[in-house]
């Protein structure tokens, strides 16, 4: 059985490159890989090709693995969740390779303005510091859809999805503690400061793109879905003393990660 140790001991490690029943995460579909822009007639954003591959192929893998626990077949469940692993790390590779490799951002204005119009007729991409958070957005996915699988996986099952469990907690930690290592933009220009605060604020022409600052905020209701399903899972007293355990330690470094992530990257204020 995997076990692992909760949020201090994972930020220690530091940057490694490196799913009740199944059901498809619901936040990794067309709206979770597109993001809208709105204000804009163009076609949506998308993610780079990088890591937009590898969340889609760690998707279907997902699904296979619940598939093939309702067909009782364990020996193909743990396969496609070693996929779903080895997916998950290389979208996140892909992720820094996008924001170590990014070219300079465009300033705001006129010539931004004109930069989008031009790009309507062709493929458009979200920034960097989206890309990486999408990434953190799927080890999301991965982590309650491996919760979900816990009760009643007995054997190796239980040990894949234990390792599964804390493979996307582990490597969300040292993702953010990847962004929070990055260096911080200067701040916007005064006309452009309110626009900043806003989570893809880029979606209007005349707003800056929005930063690690604005996007990390949004992770903490994650954790907070994380933890009600964890308390769900236990209070439903179908898991056996072990599964408990395993859930103990999840819950325990999930409020590690949540207190990190509020305090390197405070709550907007109320309005923004």
């Amino acid at each position: 059985m995997h076990m692992r140790a909760v949020l201090p001991a994972a930020l220690a490690i530091g940057l490694v490159m490196a799913p009740a029943a199944l059901a498809a995460p619901s936040s990794v579909n067309a709206d979770h890989i597109r993001a809208k822009a709105a204000g804009s007639d163009g076609p949506p954003p998308v993610l780079p090709s990088l890591v937009r591959t590898r969340i889609a192929r760690g998707t279907k893998a997902i699904e296979r693995a619940g598939d093939w626990v309702d067909q009782e077949d364990n020996a193909k469940a743990v396969v496609s969740l070693r996929n779903v692993r080895r997916n998950m790390y290389a979208a996140w590779r892909g992720a820094v390779d996008v924001v170590e490799n990014a070219p300079p951002p465009a300033p705001p204005g006129d010539g931004l303005k004109r930069a989008r119009v031009q790009a309507r007729a062709s493929a458009t991409y979200v920034g960097p510091e989206e890309t990486a958070v999408s990434v953190l957005n799927f080890q999301h996915d991965v982590a309650v859809a491996a919760y979900g699988l816990l009760d009643g996986a007995k054997g190796t099952l239980r040990d894949a999805v234990s390792t599964t469990i804390f493979a996307a907690l582990d490597r969300r930690d040292r993702a953010a503690v990847y962004i929070h290592g990055r260096p911080v933009p200067p701040p916007p220009p005064p006309d452009l400061a309110h626009a900043s605060r806003h989570p893809y604020a880029h979606a209007s022409d005349e707003d800056a793109p929005p930063s690690f600052a604005t996007l990390m905020p949004a992770v903490v209701p994650d954790l907070d879905d994380e933890l009600s399903q964890i308390k769900a899972l236990v209070r439903g007293g179908a898991l056996t003393p072990g599964e408990k355990r395993i859930m103990g330690q999840a819950r325990a470094q999930v409020l590690e990660t949540k207190d990190q992530i509020n305090t390197w990257w405070p709550p907007l204020p109320p309005g923004d």
